[in-house]
């Protein structure tokens, strides 16, 4: 389907013409496009001539075209030569794949078609989440005093909605109170998000999670590490601080929606499930850490610069002039002063960084290590067993036995993995044998992979090529292009030692 005109209301930002445009959609300003003064009816039937769309987020404009007295937010107002409520939800399903666009939320998309008009609304309005004008809709920020998070407090802020600015207090190893050194809300940060909650004229609010943050994700990442895992915090703040503390918060203030700085997109459905899609700036896109979240959640968050590259969001921040503009971004462990993660294991916890051997698959000693938590999978340099024959990779780290196992470049690569405490954020598994790609570290490339469920929490993934750097304790996350399906933690399984091995030790 081509692309529709777009008939954009004066009310809409600048931004919105420059993202439709750069995106391929012909949109102009309806000034543009009819005569100054025309009547509501005369604008209608100038779009209506012209197979356009109208979009608004004047309550007062859409009623012009609505019966009843509903609250509409986003509203697109299309008029369709067409009789059968079947064609036009076709045609509003096409409509939604064709446009993309930030500013416009098309979770609410009402069409106008002659005597089908009240089937039609009544059959959307039950297909998804009960929406209020932005100045009736109450969102809760969660700002960490940078970039991201500040531009998104301030694109709703644009857009109408009563925002409130909310910035938690982590834990972090020396200090509380004022001199707390957790990076994500050290004194700077907090400063930094206040000076901008007070130029978008909103309330600031700082509250404290550091018993809850250090319960699930500083404990959580240290028990990992103590049983040979190398963890991802940031996993298990999404699924226990932020998208269920915070997000309770919110609901607890009796806000509508939890927004976060997170380069990732939720797309609202015409049956009421919400996808989470991967951001449009694939070198920031932020979807692996969010596959935590269920419907539960995705149906109460917004992702506000999601349809933003990174540089985009610098020159919003700049244009504005927020004070962190040019603010460098968050570092992942906040939570580690120095960033040095074998000292902090080293200070909190007890024979975690034991010396013990280094051994290949058939057992045999090649060497010491000092510390399992010093090495990852896939590690090659600073073993220190360097030597004849082909490079030794790290391939195991054996909790059990304080013993780090090496192999070959071949030994390394694996096929297939198990991943535990799965998520799917359409609250339900795949089917068996669903293709999709997996990511197996935040950085990771996609790989081509099968899916195969074991159960509602547990899923087989077999890889098309053997993948290097397969490392329990990280996520492995699935996706069907840029929709997120879920994700779960990769489990340790044993090495089994190659056939081949055991007749040489049976000689």
């Amino acid at each position: 389907m081509a692309s529709p005109l777009l008939l954009l209301d004066e009310n809409l930002s600048p931004e919105t013409v420059r993202r439709l445009q750069k995106e391929g959609h012909q949109a102009v300003w309806l000034t543009e496009f009819v005569l100054l003064g025309s009547s509501d009816a005369e604008i209608a039937r100038a779009a209506f001539d012209a197979n356009a769309v109208i979009v608004t987020q004047d309550l007062d404009f859409a009623e012009t075209f609505f019966f009843g007295n509903e609250d509409l937010v986003g509203t697109i107002v299309l008029r369709l030569r067409v009789q059968t409520v079947e064609h036009v939800t076709s045609r509003l399903l096409e409509f939604l794949k064709s446009i993309e666009a930030q500013e416009i939320d098309l979770r609410t998309a009402l069409f106008i078609v002659d005597e089908t008009k009240y089937r039609v609304r009544k059959q959307l309005s039950e297909m998804t989440k009960p929406l209020k004008s932005p100045q009736g809709t109450t969102v809760v920020v969660a700002m960490s005093g940078g970039v991201d998070s500040s531009v998104a407090a301030a694109l709703l802020v644009e857009q109408g909605y009563n925002c409130i600015g909310v910035m938690m207090r982590l834990w972090a190893e020396t200090g509380r109170g004022e001199g707390s050194t957790n990076k994500c809300c050290s004194l700077e940060s907090v400063n930094d998000a206040r000076r901008v909650a007070d130029q978008l004229g909103i309330p600031f609010y700082l509250i404290n999670v550091e018993e809850p943050f250090k319960q699930n994700v500083v404990d959580f990442f240290i028990e990992g590490y103590s049983q040979g895992l190398t963890p991802n915090p940031c996993l298990a703040c999404n699924r226990h601080i932020r998208f269920d503390y915070l997000l309770n918060y919110a609901r607890r203030l009796g806000a509508d929606f939890l927004a976060t700085g997170h380069y990732a997109r939720v797309r609202r459905q015409p049956d009421g499930t919400v996808h989470l899609l991967k951001g449009i700036d694939e070198h920031k896109d932020q979807s692996y850490v969010l596959s935590v979240m269920g419907q539960d959640e995705l149906r109460d968050v917004l992702f506000p610069i999601g349809d933003y590259p990174k540089p985009e969001v610098r020159r919003i921040a700049a244009e504005r002039g927020l004070p962190i503009a040019s603010k460098h971004d968050s570092m992942d462990l906040c939570f580690i002063a120095d960033d040095d993660y074998r000292r902090f294991l080293q200070d909190w916890t007890q024979n975690i960084m034991r010396p013990g051997d280094i051994v290949d698959r058939r057992g045999n000693v090649l060497g010491r290590h000092n510390g399992l938590p010093n090495h990852t999978i896939g590690q090659r340099k600073g073993l220190g067993i360097g030597g004849a024959g082909d490079p030794l990779y790290v391939i195991e780290l054996d909790s059990d036995n304080n013993q780090l196992v090496v192999g070959t470049l071949d030994e390394l690569g694996k096929t297939e993995l198990l991943a535990t405490g799965v998520n799917w954020t359409l609250d339900r598994p795949v089917a068996d044998g669903t293709r999709a790609q997996c990511k197996i570290r935040y950085r990771s490339r996609p790989a081509e992979c099968t899916l195969h469920p074991e159960g509602p929490d547990r899923v087989r993934v077999r890889f098309d090529e053997p993948l290097r750097d397969i490392t329990p304790g990280q996520g492995a996350v699935f996706f069907d292009g840029d929709l997120c399906l879920g994700g779960g933690v990769i489990v340790k399984e044993k090495v089994l030692v190659p056939q081949l091995a055991i007749e040489r030790l049976s000689d």
